[in-house]
């Protein structure tokens, strides 16, 4: 499913990106310490970008390490954007990571075949989940060049 968005959050922000985190490399991953190992996938002149995909389950599944290390690059390094791409809808959202926080601090816990844990962030809870009147108010506070919707607008971009 990763490379899946990847291949779309390329195409949708033409070439405003170089590829900036580990790809699959031929390395014991669980060796590195966990900031490296989740450091983000994008550099753009702005931001940092995290890619994650989910399909028919829609449901995104963050693991409790990466959530942490990607906060860590968000205080400590530049802005981290998460982009989203539901590849069963044919979708996509861009946000500020921190702007997912109420979505994990109010996730189901999963446990993935290997044992590891994960937020299981359902897609549907995004909709309505802030009233108008502060959709409005926040409306034009993250818009950029790119022009995407945040995870506060609740709106997915087709």
């Amino acid at each position: 499913m990763g490379d899946i968005a990847e291949g779309k959050f390329e195409e949708w922000s033409k070439n405003n990106f170089v590829r900036y985190g580990l790809n699959r490399p031929p390395l014991a991953t669980w060796r590195l310490p966990e900031r490296v190992r989740f450091t983000p996938d994008y550099l753009t002149t702005n931001c940092l970008v995290e890619v994650q995909g989910f399909g028919k389950k829609q449901i995104i599944h963050m693991k409790p390490d990466k959530w942490e290390a990607l906060l860590w690059w968000d205080r400590n390094v530049m802005p981290v954007e998460l982009f989203l791409y539901d590849s069963h809808n044919d979708r996509q959202l861009m946000f500020p990571i921190k702007k997912l926080r109420p979505f994990v601090d109010n996730a189901e816990i999963g446990t993935f075949p290997e044992g590891n844990k994960y937020y299981a962030i359902k897609a549907h809870q995004w909709k309505h989940s802030y009233p108008a009147h502060l959709l409005k108010i926040l409306k034009n506070q993250f818009q950029n060049k790119w022009n995407y919707v945040t995870l506060l607008q609740m709106r997915w971009m087709n």
